[in-house]
C-alpha cells in the first residue's frame, strides 16, 4: 500500500506546467549544454550525506559568494534563491551570473543539482545554503516523456520531478566548474557488475527481487556490497530513456520499477522509480521494493 501521495508529485504539474503534446518540443540533448556528452550520468564522485557513515561524505568550503562541494568539486552560487522564471531564462539567468569572481555558472543537470540535498529530513537543502525557497528548482536536464519535458528537484521534501517546462516557471541554483570528460564507455559491464568510470561505483548487473527494506539490505551485505544512497541510486538513471530509464544493455532489469535506496528521511525511505528516474519517500519498510547493490 502507497504510505501517502507524494505533495511534490501533485504540485510539480501545478509549479511548473503540466506535459503535453501541444508543447514545443525541447531537445534530448541541447549541444549548448556541456553536460550533453554525459547523457546524463555523474561527471565527478557522488557526495553522501554528512554523518551517514557513507564513502565520500560531503565537506564544504563556504565564502559568501560561492559554496564548493570539495568532494564533487562542484561549486554553486551561495546567494539567495532566485525568483520563478520560465527554463530558458533560468538557464540564461545563470549564463549571466557572477560569483565571487567567477563566469562560468550553468544551469546544473540532474545528478548535480541533487547532490546539493541533505535528504534526511526537512527542509532538504543542505545546512550551508541559505535563504533557500522550498520550491522547484529548473535542472538543465531535458526528459524523454514528451515534448516540452524536463527535470527538475523539488527543495521542500527533496523528490526529483518531471513536469513541463515550455511553458513553466521554477528557481534556478547555479552551479560553477568544468565538466571533466570521462574516459568512454563511461558505464561499462565487467563480469557480473557494472563500473561506472565517473563515479568509481561498481553496480551490481541483476537486481534483487522485490523485498521489504532489511532484507534488501541484507543481500547487499551477503554480497559484500550494500545498498545505496538516493544520490548514488540517481546517477545510474539514464535521462534519454524511458521505461525504463535505465541502460539495458548494461543493467538487466525486470519488471519492476521501484528500487530501495539506503537513505530515510525520518522514518521514510527513499527509492527511484526507474520507469523515469523520479524519487519519493512515500512507501512503508515492509513493502517490498527491487535492490540493485553497490560498492
Amino acid at each position: 500500500m502507497i504510505k501517502s501521495v507524494s505533495w511534490a508529485a501533485l504540485l510539480a504539474l501545478v509549479a511548473c506546467g503540466e506535459p503535453n503534446d501541444a508543447l514545443a518540443p525541447l531537445p534530448v540533448c541541447d549541444e549548448s549544454n556541456p553536460l550533453c556528452a554525459t547523457e546524463g550520468y555523474a561527471h565527478f564522485t557522488i557526495s553522501n550525506i554528512e554523518g551517514s557513515g557513507l564513502p565520500n561524505e560531503v565537506r564544504y568550503e563556504v565564502s559568501t559568494e560561492v559554496i564548493q562541494d570539495l568532494v564533487t568539486e562542484l561549486i554553486w552560487d551561495a546567494g539567495p534563491s532566485s525568483e520563478p522564471m520560465g527554463w530558458e531564462d533560468a538557464k540564461a539567468y545563470c549564463a549571466a551570473l557572477e560569483r565571487g569572481g567567477r563566469r562560468d555558472f550553468r544551469l546544473p543537470g540532474r545528478i548535480e543539482l541533487v547532490t546539493v540535498l541533505d535528504f534526511g529530513e526537512i527542509p532538504v537543502v543542505a545546512s550551508v545554503f541559505s535563504d533557500v525557497a522550498a520550491d522547484y528548482h529548473f535542472t538543465s536536464s531535458a526528459a524523454p516523456i514528451g515534448e516540452g519535458s524536463a527535470y527538475s528537484v523539488y527543495f521542500g521534501a527533496g523528490e526529483t520531478t518531471i513536469a513541463g517546462a515550455n511553458p513553466g516557471r521554477a528557481r534556478a541554483r547555479c552551479v560553477a566548474g568544468p565538466v571533466t570528460s570521462v574516459a568512454e564507455p563511461q558505464l561499462a559491464v565487467s563480469g557480473d557488475v557494472v563500473i561506472d568510470r565517473g563515479t568509481g561505483l561498481e553496480w551490481e548487473r541483476t537486481p534483487g527481487a522485490p523485498a521489504p527494506l532489511a532484507d534488501a539490505a541484507a543481500r547487499c551485505e551477503s554480497l559484500g556490497m550494500r545498498l545505496p544512497s538516493i544520490r548514488e541510486l540517481q546517477s545510474i538513471v539514464a535521462e534519454t530513456r524511458y521505461e525504463p530509464a535505465l541502460d539495458v544493455e548494461l543493467f538487466e532489469e525486470t519488471d519492476v520499477a521501484l528500487y530501495w535506496s539506503s537513505t530515510l528521511r525520518g522514518a521514510d525511505p527513499w527509492h527511484v522509480d526507474f520507469k523515469d528516474g523520479q524519487t519519493y519517500a512515500d512507501r512503508f519498510e515492509d513493502e517490498s521494493l527491487a535492490s540493485r547493490c553497490v560498492r
